[in-house]
């Protein structure tokens, strides 16, 4: 049975002939020339990849989690002190801190990093596309996945997420070359199997029945050393982790009190949800749907099309090609849906299928055109131009739509990992750090939740405190006492709008720092009180 596989497989894995090809068997020669060509057009995408992301890489921390990983790069690793938070990221870390040895800049370490992971995403992608479908088909998938809006303005930023689009492709294009009957290489899936457990550990987990599939068809010795591999890599890394927190006992206590706060986030399919009534997995799926579309753009609605043609329950039956993208794309779905989705760049995990997806439909749409042309032209309509031009136009048409939109919605839009939002972060917390800064650290306390963890990073010789945290319940009207350090005489809220309690107005005066785009703080005279009340919104001096 393995062998009638294989055989299918290797012939899938050099991609079905496009329409347009020569009727003809290509020589060596030109066999060669398209092997470089496709290449360097590959080589071109991964440059492309890089250079449009070097411009925009953001000069600030971009969000509560990217605090924690700079921390852990620049002062001390300990999963106890969430530098990073649980489960670790031990790998993401580490790579970053080796380029941190050359950069001395905690924010521009983790970026590269990122775009690292960025030029492996669209490499494999690339790669991918070609050996499952064809040239036309990769190149398309790897240029659609460098311009998709969510995967760039992510890559600009101090966040891991552009790490699960590297890794799922990476170990997608593994798999297929084992499959396809490259079985030494599912020793090196072992390996990369293992970093991706390490860098951002969904990622192995979405691949995880990808990997086990590749494992299924090759020898048991090959088995052996592929798990083997990926077993001392996950020691090498697991073990100084749990030592660095302070030993077995502090990391699982680590992980079981992270784990209390996230679980009434997540789903689990069954329970009411407070504020609409729908169960959890429904309130995921809603957001699913908006991270999608956030972050993927609008590309997706070609998938839609495609999936009428190419993934009926026949066509998986019958296609190795349709059943291997279904395990590719639906483990994150149904984590996402039934499990656990945090924030809009989880979905990068689907980026490379998307893109990949979009480039397939792409191509269909052309050999539909073309094949219309043919008919029209069949019944009359001899001026219509040749069926090819045709086919491509359309290709190219829908090529450029696409890339287009997601190009301005990067540059223009409104959305997580827009450059205008991009931007907007940097001044907020350039200004408000720079305003903190010129206070009395001995006299000065500080309120915050949008760059609380920043604090720690960049001002961690002034007290501070959280205004207000989402994951408790209620959140809008829970209510927060803090003790004032002796010493205090004003209070810094970096968060607005600001209610005050009413015998408080005259205590508290808006003080603007820039008008483009609009950054405030709020200045509080703390004369006489000996503490805060504190909410969404809402402060309340005790005296």
């Amino acid at each position: 049975m393995r062998s009638s596989v294989g055989v299918a497989e290797r012939g899938i894995a050099r991609g079905a002939a496009a329409p347009f090809d020569p009727r003809r068997e290509p020589s060596p020669a030109e066999r060669q020339r398209s092997r470089l060509s496709f290449g360097l057009a590959t080589l071109a995408l991964v440059v492309a990849t890089v250079v449009s992301r070097l411009p925009f890489m953001t000069r600030t921390l971009y969000a509560f989690d990217s605090a924690n990983y700079a921390l852990a790069i620049r002062d001390f690793y300990n999963v106890a002190f969430h530098q990073p938070h649980p489960p670790g990221y031990p790998l993401y870390v580490f790579f970053a801190r080796l380029i941190d040895l050359g950069v001395r800049d905690a924010n521009r370490s983790l970026i590269l990093e990122g775009i690292v992971w960025s030029a492996v995403a669209v490499a494999c992608t690339t790669l991918l596309g070609r050996r499952l479908y064809g040239p036309m088909v990769g190149l398309l998938s790897g240029l659609l996945l460098c311009v998709t809006v969510g995967f760039w303005g992510y890559g600009e930023v101090a966040y891991p997420y552009v790490a699960l689009a590297g890794e799922t492709a990476a170990l997608a294009l593994l798999t297929h070359m084992v499959l396809s009957g490259q079985r030494r290489m599912v020793v090196a899936l072992g390996g990369v199997w293992a970093v991706s457990l390490g860098v951002r550990w969904d990622g192995a987990a979405f691949c995880g029945l990808l990997a086990l599939w590749a494992l299924w068809t090759v020898a048991w010795r090959l088995r052996l050393l592929s798990v083997g591999l990926a077993t001392l890599i996950v020691v090498a890394f697991a073990v100084p982790m749990i030592q660095l927190t302070g030993g077995w006992p502090i990391y699982a206590q680590s992980i079981a009190e992270y784990l209390r706060v996230w679980s009434p986030q997540s789903a689990y399919v069954v329970g009411d949800f407070a504020s609409g009534g729908d169960t959890q997995a429904t309130y995921n799926l809603n957001f699913l749907v908006n991270y999608l579309r956030q972050m993927l753009g609008i590309g997706l609605v070609l998938v839609l099309y495609l999936f009428g043609r190419r993934f009926s329950p026949g066509a998986i039956a019958a296609d190795y090609r349709a059943r291997f993208l279904t395990l590719w794309v639906f483990p994150p779905l149904v984590v996402y849906v039934f499990a656990h989705l945090g924030e809009p760049g989880y979905v990068l995990s689907l980026a490379p299928q998307a893109a990949l997806l979009v480039a397939m439909a792409i191509v269909d749409l052309r050999d539909e055109m073309a094949t219309v042309t043919n008919v029209l032209k069949a019944r009359g309509w001899r001026w219509l131009p040749a069926a090819r031009w045709i086919g491509l136009a359309t290709a190219g048409v829908l090529t450029l739509a696409i890339a287009g939109w997601n190009v301005q919605a990067f540059t223009r839009g409104v959305g997580p990992g827009r450059l205008p939002d991009l931007r907007a972060h940097d001044a907020t917390t350039l200004a408000q750090i720079s305003y903190i800064q010129q206070q009395d650290a001995a006299t000065t306390f500080v309120l915050a939740h949008d760059i609380f963890r920043q604090l720690h990073y960049y001002v961690p010789q002034y007290q501070s405190d959280l205004l207000f945290s989402e994951y408790v319940p209620d959140f809008q009207t829970a209510l927060t006492r803090t003790d004032l350090p002796p010493g205090t005489s004003q209070l810094v809220v970096l968060d607005s709008p600001l209610k005050v309690a009413a015998e408080d107005v005259q205590a508290v005066r808006e003080v603007v720092l820039q008008e483009q785009p609009r950054v405030s703080v709020w200045l509080v005279n703390t004369e006489g009180a000996r503490a805060v009340e504190h909410g969404y919104q809402y402060l309340r001096l005790i005296r």
